[in-house]
């Protein structure tokens, strides 16, 4: 039986190391990694991401304990007047046979740490890669270690007790000079805000009721939304890379932020069938992920240059073609981010 080190503790690492340990390795010790966790204290998981957690026996607890949103609204951030707005809840669950949740990353955590049968559940302290590569057969790396561009964005966080009146709905609120999103958890609702660096988020771009979370935002981490590098080698040898360290996340997008639990699922299977040859498996692994990864970063580039206009006029015109495309051509719009939520690496690499 072949033994695995998994490096990280982020959802990618937790999906990673249970996926193996359903596959029938029994021998994966996990440690953790070089940098601190850049991911936010809760996220919306899309379709993609929970029928996968689904697969891993999760589905029923995940429901119990997440929000199910039932609406995607985007507003002006001033006046909170409606520019559109998509089904969710039954409608999105039944278009792409999984559901959407929002959830809190502790929750998370302790759903999947209950549901494993490691023998040790406690991370080790981290080692070098070329001390791992020595003992083990394969060393699946999954720290944050993806090449960084200069940073010129920062991306801050806010959390407030639970506002019933929007907890259903996830919102998309657009200012002059930043973007937020607003979405609710069990007992929060939390805000993300995206800007440039060393512009203040003034009280007056945003309406009272978000003046709030305004005031408690504090920064997660800088980035640069115009670069996204890509690892082009996944592996190499007996090590393999996957979420944050082939990538980096633009947080513009922020429900491809999980995306690393796609290439838990797809590495494991990978290594299930191929377990006589890891070698095989890696590259297979980076056969079918590499194209989906690009495809995504391609989309948060052009999300992020959608969000982040340099004028006023250029803001009106993105404004007027969200509710256009929304309101009058609600098929067409949902048809343009099918690929997105539609893509099932449960009934492909089964």
């Amino acid at each position: 039986m072949p033994k695995f080190a998994v490096i990280g503790n982020d959802l990618t690492a937790q999906t990673l190391a249970l996926a193996c340990q359903q596959a029938g390795f029994a021998h994966i010790d996990r440690y953790d990694g070089p940098t601190s966790n850049l991911s936010p204290p809760a996220f919306t998981l899309p379709a993609n991401i929970t029928r996968v957690l689904g697969a891993l026996g999760l589905m029923d607890e995940l429901l119990a304990r997440a929000t199910l949103p039932d609406r995607q609204q985007v507003r002006m951030a001033r006046s909170t007047y409606l520019v559109s707005e998509l089904p969710l809840g039954k409608f999105a669950r039944d278009r792409y046979g999984a559901p959407m949740v929002n959830i809190d990353a502790n929750i998370l955590q302790s759903l999947m740490s209950s549901t494993s049968t490691l023998q040790a559940e406690a991370l080790q302290s981290y080692q070098p890669l070329e001390q791992l590569e020595h003992q083990y057969d394969a060393v699946l790396d999954c720290s944050d270690a993806a090449v960084k561009s200069e940073p010129t964005h920062s991306f801050w966080h806010a959390r407030l007790a639970r506002i019933e009146s929007t907890a259903n709905a996830n919102i998309t609120w657009l200012s002059p000079t930043h973007s937020a999103w607003q979405f609710s958890t069990g007992e929060y609702s939390h805000f993300f805000f995206t800007g440039k660096m060393g512009y203040p988020m003034e009280k007056d771009n945003w309406h009272l009721s978000l003046h709030e979370a305004v005031a408690q935002a504090k920064v997660l981490y800088d980035f640069n939304p115009a670069s996204h590098p890509v690892r082009e080698d996944w592996y190499t040898g007996n090590v393999a890379w996957l979420g944050n360290a082939c990538y980096q996340i633009n947080p513009y997008h922020r429900e491809a932020i999980q995306l690393g639990v796609e290439d838990a699922w797809v590495m494991s299977r990978m290594l299930e069938n191929y377990e006589e040859d890891i070698h095989d498996a890696f590259r297979q692994y980076q056969y079918y992920r590499l194209p989906r990864a690009n495809r995504i970063i391609q989309a948060m580039s052009k999300t992020a240059i959608a969000f982040d206009q340099p004028s006023a006029y250029k803001n009106t015109l993105r404004n007027i073609g969200i509710a256009l495309g929304t309101r009058f051509l609600p098929e067409l719009a949902m048809q343009k981010i099918d690929w997105f939520y539609n893509y099932d690496c449960i009934r492909g690499f089964r």
